[in-house]
């Protein structure tokens, strides 16, 4: 069959701009979202509303189609009737100290508790040391010296009665006690001794061994005494710190009965500050150079709260995007501090990471970034296949070395990970990674164009509208609008289609504001977004120009006649 010519209005098919009921863009009503993308709308309302395993979603299309807006748009009015997921923190295991723990708040508590134990830290350090300096205290610390002092004595007296029975006095030197033989109670001289008889002396010997016996249990019931003093002192310490400790916290745990873990927490809270009540009392400077490694808040920060995730701000659920998933971002960190060359660590220094963020809620990845990112990926299915977030670093997870000496407690999640990506990494990873098509079983396919009817002309209208209002720029007319429309027609290679690559019309309409401003007109016509393609044409054609130069000068050959198989 012959081959017809095409006719000049098959080649190019110009917008019918009398179709238009406006005059200006600034007449039409703004659209929220994009247009002809039901199917993939379909699909994220399926996918957010689906609340069983695996329902995550890959959001497949060509970049700069709007994928991400629209997503994120729809995600946040979803997320808006959502509930709002609790708040996160860790705080040190009095039992475990390598193994913080964590803590689960209802949404907006997680501030006030952790504002809560940092006062009552503040408050015990205050009230602490008064405690013991009260009159009642002292009294009854000189009483049990009392006792101890009367006890030693009490020994001591039934030791001298006994070597008075024997005719020996116990006397008492510098270097330590000693014997010495006694008449009428008073101490012999040497020459008196000399003059003793063999027998009295001889008696005097025997008593002195019976006696030395009596006087070494007394020299050891002195340190027992002194231990029995001291559990008496650190009873009573016990006691004055349980009280005035107890008085602070029956306070928190009545605010905090609702949640079982908090009033544990403050349990194992108040029997470590009563067991380390001297800390408190008077705590010994750290002797240099150690106090440039360690400071005096250093040892209170056991006692500290470190608040993961806040929403106290929040409404609804999460909606986070990670522009840069590499592993740490994605699953959280323990952060080191060095001071003297000397690295430390400890619950303080944890830190989330976007899926923390995102619990509860929703997490936006572009796939790309998230497969050029090193065992990202995998981190990623791990936590979507365990359910909970255990922070690991790389290092760690491969066993080169061990360096935070933390293995915080994992986090339970709840929540569903939207990707992003070309339609080839969505059908590549389906192929070729098994767990794909378990953990990502929503779909959501954007349409690249639409029909060019009258109807769709309008709505296309429209969206031109809202993209002048959102950016700024000045109002276009319709004949403005009209060439936009014949564009957007040759973007999608096909007269009876529209594209839907919304960046690339984006981009005509700023070029074309920056040419109606550099006129110093106020309105963008139909000229103005010509001059617009025909500059960007002109900046990208300077290899067109010289193929057609080659073509002109002979040095490239087109057949224009006859046939040949192809």
């Amino acid at each position: 069959p012959l081959i017809e010519a095409l006719t000049p209005g098959q080649l190019y098919t110009r917008c019918n701009t009398d179709e238009f009921s406006f005059e200006l863009s600034s007449e039409l009503e703004e659209i929220s979202g994009l247009i002809g993308q039901s199917r993939a709308l379909e699909a994220l309302h399926f996918g957010t509303s689906m609340n069983k395993d695996g329902y995550n979603l890959f959001v497949l299309g060509p970049p700069g189609i709007g994928k991400y807006t629209m997503v994120r748009q729809y995600l946040e009015q979803h997320c808006d009737s959502l509930p709002t997921p609790p708040d996160w923190c860790y705080v040190h295991n009095f039992q475990n100290p390598q193994k913080p723990v964590a803590v689960k708040l209802p949404a907006g508590r997680g501030i006030v508790f952790r504002e809560d134990i940092k006062h009552l830290l503040e408050d015990l350090r205050t009230t602490l040391p008064l405690a013991f300096e009260t009159k009642e205290y002292q009294l009854r610390i000189q009483e049990i010296e009392k006792e101890l002092e009367q006890q030693r004595k009490e020994a001591f007296d039934k030791l001298e009665q006994e070597a008075k029975k024997h005719h020996v006095l116990i006397l008492h030197t510098p270097t330590g006690f000693i014997f010495a033989a006694a008449k009428d109670g008073k101490p012999v001289s040497p020459e008196e001794y000399k003059a003793f008889s063999k027998e009295e002396k001889q008696q005097f010997e025997s008593s002195i061994a019976i006696l030395q016996e009596d006087l070494n249990n007394f020299i050891h019931l002195v340190p027992e005494f002194r231990r029995q003093t001291n559990n008496k002192i650190k009873a009573l310490n016990k006691e004055v710190a349980t009280f005035s400790v107890g008085h602070l916290m029956d306070t928190l745990k009545e605010k905090y009965q609702d949640l079982p873990a908090i009033v544990h927490f403050l349990d194992n809270f108040q029997d470590d500050v009563v067991d380390n009540i001297n800390q408190f009392r008077n705590p010994e400077p750290t002797p240099a150079p150690l106090n440039l490694i360690l400071d005096d808040e250093q040892s209170f920060r056991r006692y500290r709260v470190n608040l993961l995730i806040d929403h106290t701000q929040l409404k609804g659920a999460p909606v986070i995007n990670e522009d840069n998933p590499i592993n740490k971002n994605q699953l959280g960190r323990i952060e080191q501090t060095s001071r003297m060359g000397v690295l430390s660590t400890d619950f303080t220094l944890i830190k989330p990471g976007a899926i923390h963020l995102a619990n509860g809620g929703f997490l936006i990845l572009d796939v790309r970034k998230l497969l050029l990112q090193p065992y990202a990926w995998e981190g990623l299915k791990r936590a979507l296949y365990s359910k909970q977030i255990r922070i690991q670093s790389l290092a760690e997870l491969f066993s080169f070395v061990s360096m935070s000496g933390l293995e915080a407690e994992p986090i339970p999640i709840d929540l569903k990970v939207v990707l992003l990506g070309d339609r080839i990494l969505y059908y590549l990873l389906l192929q070729y990674d098994p767990e794909f098509s378990e953990l990502f079983k929503i779909a959501a396919d954007f349409e690249e164009d639409l029909e060019r009817t009258a109807e769709n002309n309008l709505l296309y209208a429209r969206v031109i509208a809202t993209l002048i209002s959102k950016e700024q720029l000045l109002p276009f007319d319709r004949s403005a609008i009209g060439r936009i429309i014949e564009f957007s027609s040759r973007q999608a290679n096909n007269a009876g289609k529209l594209t839907t690559h919304m960046l690339s019309i984006l981009d005509l309409m700023r070029e074309s504001d920056q040419w109606t401003q550099d006129a110093g007109v106020k309105v963008v016509a139909a000229e103005h977004v010509q001059q617009a393609i025909d500059a960007k044409n002109r900046r990208v054609d300077r290899l067109q120009q010289d193929l057609q130069q080659e073509i002109q000068d002979g040095t490239i050959l087109i057949d224009t006649e006859g046939a040949t198989p192809g």
